[in-house]
C-alpha cells in the first residue's frame, strides 16, 4: 500500500431543439454567471489532487507501472474498468480514465492496459489523483482521474519475463516478454515483443427434465481452448520544442485460437446415445499506426491532434462432426468465416483559455470503420445445403464538440459540453443458397443517426475531505458491426439472424455523488445514487424467424453505487489497502414478448467485488486477493426464458522479490471454479404462445488456471 437508422425528420428536429435548448440553458447559463471578467490566478480552482512523489511507491520494488498502480488508493476501481467496459470506435470525449503525461493513449490495439504493462516504474516521477473535474484533461470525468507523469530523461534499460502457464489436463505452455527502453536529449523510444498463451478449459453438464418430471437427457460439454498472441510494438515520442511534441504508436499482433468442444449426449428415455463434436480454428493478423501531436501556441491556446488507422485480417473456420451409437465421428457442417475490419481516425481539439477561471475546448472527430465479411454454411450430411453471405458494413461517423470549464471559486468547479454526432451506416448484403435449386437474393440499405449529447458536472469541495459532485450527461450506444451480420450459436448449434433495423441506446444518465476522505490512511468513500432514463433500449425482441437484439422504446434503470478503498493500520496491519464497491440496482421496462413489467434482461441487482492487496507479509513477501459475484438475473429467448445464478469468483497472485531488480510471481485464476448456472423453461415455439416442453438446467465451471512468472530489469 502506498501511503502519504433514418429517423422521422419531424421527430428528429423536435428532439434537437429540446436538446438544444437544454444545453443553451445550461451553457448559456455558465456564461451569465462566469461574466467574462478577468481574474487572478488566485481565483482558480484547483482540483482536489493527491500527488505521490517517485520515492514513496519506489520503496515497494515495483517492477512495472501497473504494480504502482495496483497499490495505490482508488486506482483498483480504475484498473478493473480497463476490463469491464467495451471498446468504441473511435476515441470520443470520455475516454479511459489513466492519462500518461496529462494524455490519453492514442492506440486501440495498443491499449491503455499494454501500457502500463510496459512502462518501467524507474521511469516515473510522480502520480496525481484528480477527483472531480480540471480544465487541463484530456477526458471528461465524473470521480477519479489518474495522471502519471514520467521522467522526462529514460535510462537505457530491458523490462523481461519468462513464465509457464498450465489448467486442467492441457499442457504447460510457456509465455514471455522482452522490453527496451531509452531516451536521447528531446527523443524517447521503446521496443519490445511478447509472446502470450492462455490455455482454458471449459466444462458443463447438462440436465433435461419433461413436463411430468422425468429426466429425459444428459449432455456434458468440455471446451478446451488454446488463445495465443505474438506481438511486435514500437512507441516513439519527440519534443520539438518547449511548445511542440508528438508521439507515435505501432503494433503488430498475430493471434490464434484453437478450440475443440466435445459434447456426449445421453437420451435416457430411448436408451441412446449422441457424441458431437466442434473444432475451431481461429487466426487472425492486426496493425496498427497511432499518434498525436500537441502545440502550444501560447500560454492560452493549444492545439492538438490524435490519428488512428488500423486493419484486421480473419480467416475463422468452425467443423461440426457427429456420431450416432457408434464410435466414429461423420461430418456434420463446416462453418467458415473470412472478414477484414478496418478503422481510421482523426479528432483535434482547440483549447482556449479566456482567463484562468474560463477554458474552452472545442473540435470535431472523423471515424471510418468498415467490416468485410465472406459467410458459409456448407451441411455434409444429408441433402445439399450451402449458402454464402457476403457483408460488405462501412459506418462513417462525425462527431463537433464544445467543452466549457468555469472555476467559479477554489471549491467549485463547472464543466459543461454539447456533443453532435452523425453517423451513417451502409449495409450491402449478397446471399446465395444452393440446395435443390439455386437462390440468390441482394440487399442495399443506408440509415443515418443524428445526435445531440449535451453534459453538465459540478464539483464542490466543502473542505480536505468532503466532496460532492453532480453530473447530468446523455450517452448513446455504438452498434456493433458484427450486429448486422449473422452469428453462431455454440450450445443451440445453428446461425443466429441479424436485426438490419437495430438502434443505439440512448440514456439520459443522472448521479449525485459524495465522497469522504480518511486523509491519515490514504483512504476514502464514496456513495452515488443514480437514475438512468432510457430510450431505444437494446433487448431481445422477435424478428422475421425467432428473436435477437432489438429495441424497446422505453426503460429506466436506478441504483446506488457504494465504493472504497482503505488501510488497516489500526487493526496493526500496516502495507494493507482493501478497495471495495458494490452496486444495487432495480430496472424497470415493459416486456417484448409478455407486455408486462419488469427488470431489464441480463442486469443483475447486486454486484460486488472486494480486493486485498498486503505487501511485506514477510521481507519481500506480497498478496493480492480479489473476490466478486453478482445475484441472479433474467434472460428470455424465442422458444425459452431462464435465469443465470452466479457464484463467487477469486483471483490471486503471490510475489516474491527475489532482488531489486528480480521477483517471482505465482498467480492464480477462476480459484473457485467461476461456476454458474443457466436454467431455461423451453417451449414448442414462441414461448408466450406454446406448450411447454422441458426444463433444462446447465451447470457450468471453468477450471483454475495457474501461471508463474519471473519478471526482472537490467
Amino acid at each position: 500500500m502506498i501511503n502519504s437508422d433514418i429517423q422521422p425528420p419531424l421527430l428528429f428536429r423536435r428532439s434537437a431543439l429540446r436538446q438544444a435548448i437544454l444545453s443553451c440553458v445550461l451553457i448559456g447559463g455558465s456564461c451569465t454567471l462566469m461574466g467574462f471578467s478577468n481574474v487572478s490566478a488566485a481565483n482558480e480552482s484547483a482540483a482536489n489532487i493527491d500527488r505521490y512523489e517517485a520515492r514513496t511507491f519506489m520503496a515497494l520494488d515495483p517492477q512495472t507501472l501497473y504494480d504502482i498502480l495496483e497499490n495505490t488508493p482508488g486506482a483498483n476501481s480504475l484498473l478493473n474498468a480497463l476490463n469491464d467496459t467495451s471498446e468504441n470506435r473511435g476515441f470520443g470525449s470520455a475516454g479511459e480514465q489513466i492519462l500518461i503525461n496529462s494524455k490519453r493513449m492514442s492506440g486501440k490495439e495498443n491499449s491503455l492496459a499494454k501500457e502500463l504493462d510496459s512502462i518501467q516504474a524507474q521511469d516515473v516521477d510522480y502520480i496525481e489523483l484528480i477527483r472531480g473535474t480540471r480544465s487541463d484533461l484530456d477526458v471528461q470525468s465524473n470521480g477519479l482521474v489518474i495522471n502519471v507523469v514520467l521522467k522526462k530523461d529514460i535510462e537505457p534499460s530491458i523490462l523481461w519475463t519468462l513464465g509457464t502457464v498450465k489448467t486442467a489436463d492441457i499442457k504447460p505452455y510457456s509465455r514471455g516478454s522482452l522490453t527496451y527502453s531509452a531516451s536521447i536529449d528531446n527523443f524517447k523510444y521503446r521496443v519490445g515483443m511478447s509472446h502470450s498463451v492462455n490455455p482454458t478449459e471449459i466444462s458443463s453438464s447438462e440436465y433435461f427434465t419433461s413436463i411430468n418430471q422425468v429426466h429425459t437427457q444428459t449432455n456434458t460439454r468440455v471446451r478446451d481452448n488454446i488463445y495465443t498472441t505474438s506481438q511486435l510494438s514500437a512507441k516513439l515520442e519527440y519534443v520539438y520544442s518547449d511548445k511542440t511534441s508528438m508521439q507515435l504508436n505501432g503494433i503488430y499482433e498475430e493471434i490464434k485460437v484453437d478450440a475443440t468442444i466435445s459434447n456426449d449426449g445421453e437420451y435416457l428415455v430411448k436408451n441412446t446415445q449422441e457424441y458431437k463434436a466442434l473444432v475451431y480454428d481461429w487466426a487472425r493478423d492486426k496493425w496498427e499506426i497511432s499518434g498525436d501531436i500537441s502545440h502550444e501556441y501560447n500560454d492560452d491556446h493549444q492545439l492538438k491532434l490524435l490519428f488512428i488507422s488500423n486493419r484486421a485480417d480473419s480467416d475463422d473456420k468452425i467443423w461440426h462432426s457427429v456420431s450416432k451409437g457408434g464410435n466414429i465421428l461423420l461430418p456434420d457442417y463446416t462453418l467458415p468465416r473470412i472478414y477484414t475490419s478496418k478503422e481510421n481516425v482523426l479528432r483535434t481539439n482547440w483549447r482556449y483559455k479566456l482567463n484562468p477561471r474560463h477554458t474552452f475546448d472545442s473540435g470535431f472527430e472523423v471515424a471510418i470503420n468498415e467490416l468485410n465479411e465472406d459467410l458459409q454454411f456448407i451441411r455434409q450430411s444429408g441433402a445439399t445445403y450451402r449458402s454464402t453471405e457476403l457483408n460488405d458494413i462501412k459506418e462513417t461517423r462525425y462527431e463537433a464538440f464544445s467543452n466549457y470549464n468555469f472555476a467559479m471559486s477554489a471549491a467549485i468547479n463547472l464543466q459543461s459540453s454539447l456533443i453532435y454526432e452523425r453517423s451513417t451506416i451502409d449495409v450491402a448484403t449478397d446471399l446465395l443458397l444452393v440446395s435443390d435449386t439455386l437462390h440468390n437474393a441482394q440487399s442495399d440499405t443506408s440509415r443515418t443517426f443524428n445526435y445531440l449529447k449535451p453534459r453538465l458536472n459540478l464539483r464542490y469541495d466543502l473542505n480536505e475531505i468532503y466532496q460532492m459532485r453532480f453530473n447530468y450527461q446523455r450517452t448513446v450506444s455504438q452498434l456493433e458491426l458484427k450486429d448486422f451480420v449473422p452469428w453462431f450459436d455454440s450450445y443451440e448449434s445453428r446461425l443466429e439472424e441479424a436485426n438490419p433495423d437495430l438502434k443505439p441506446e440512448v440514456r439520459d444518465e443522472l448521479s449525485f455523488a459524495f465522497e469522504k476522505q480518511w486523509q491519515n490512511t490514504n483512504g476514502s468513500l464514496t456513495v452515488t445514487p443514480y437514475y438512468h432514463k432510457i430510450s431505444d433500449l437494446i433487448n431481445e425482441v422477435l424478428l422475421a424467424k425467432r428473436s435477437g437484439d432489438g429495441n424497446i422504446d422505453s426503460a429506466k434503470e436506478y441504483g446506488i453505487k457504494l465504493e472504497t478503498n482503505f488501510g488497516l493500520e489500526a487493526l496493526g496491519l500496516n502495507n494493507t489497502l482493501v478497495s471495495a464497491n458494490y452496486t444495487w440496482r432495480e430496472s424497470d421496462v415493459v416486456h417484448p414478448f409478455t407486455g408486462e413489467r419488469g427488470p431489464i434482461e441480463r442486469v443483475s441487482k447486486n454486484e460486488w467485488r472486494v480486493k486485498l492487496n498486503q505487501n511485506d507479509i514477510l521481507p519481500g513477501l506480497s498478496l493480492s486477493l480479489t473476490l466478486e459475484d453478482k445475484s441472479r438475473y433474467e434472460f428470455y429467448y424465442y422458444d425459452y426464458q431462464g435465469n443465470v445464478d452466479t457464484k463467487i469468483t477469486a483471483n490471486a497472485f503471490i510475489d516474491y522479490q527475489m532482488t531489486k531488480n528480480l521477483k517471482l510471481r505465482l498467480k492464480g485464476d477462476n480459484l473457485l471454479n467461476d461456476r454458474y448456472t443457466v436454467h431455461k423453461a423451453r417451449h414448442t415455439a414462441l414461448f408466450t404462445e406454446s406448450d411447454f416442453l422441458r426444463q433444462e438446467r446447465r451447470d457450468n465451471e471453468r477450471a483454475p488456471r495457474f501461471s508463474l512468472i519471473l519478471t526482472g530489469q537490467f
